[in-house]
């Protein structure tokens, strides 16, 4: 299961995962993570850190679907890892309504993605690039 996205948010994270099925589509999970309430359980309450951390099932979806489930302020939450191949659609569905933290969006699905990057040299280049 891959990462597609990781936000965080006050206290823990929220991440939209993919597998592939055994139909070469798109499973989507999204799984929260809430770290930060550890420290408040006492030693009764252990039994509920498994509910700290959840995980659902969103079955198979396009990106933009699995998006639309998220959070639903998902876009204004501090971005902490955008998968490459899926950096340009996260970044054109925030683009439909820009989040007031779009630098740091910009950051992660943009600047540090390397196929973005690649394209940039290419670009810059003064030789031609030729791919096989």
């Amino acid at each position: 299961m891959e990462t597609i996205l990781r936000i965080g948010a006050e206290g823990g994270s929220i991440a939209l995962r993919v597998e592939k099925d055994s139909k070469n589509g798109w499973l989507f999970f999204i799984e929260s993570n809430e770290n930060a309430m550890v420290g408040f359980l006492d030693d009764e309450d252990q039994d509920l850190l498994s509910l700290l951390h959840h995980k659902r099932r969103l079955g198979e979806k396009n990106i933009d679907e699995a998006l639309e489930l998220l959070e639903p302020n998902w876009r204004n939450l501090s971005p902490i890892e955008v998968h490459p191949d899926f950096a340009l659609s996260i970044y054109k569905k925030l683009m439909m309504n820009p989040p007031h933290n779009l630098d740091n969006w910009r950051r992660l699905c943009l600047f540090a993605n390397p196929l973005y990057r690649l394209a940039g040299w290419m670009n810059d280049s003064k030789y031609t690039v030729v791919f096989p």
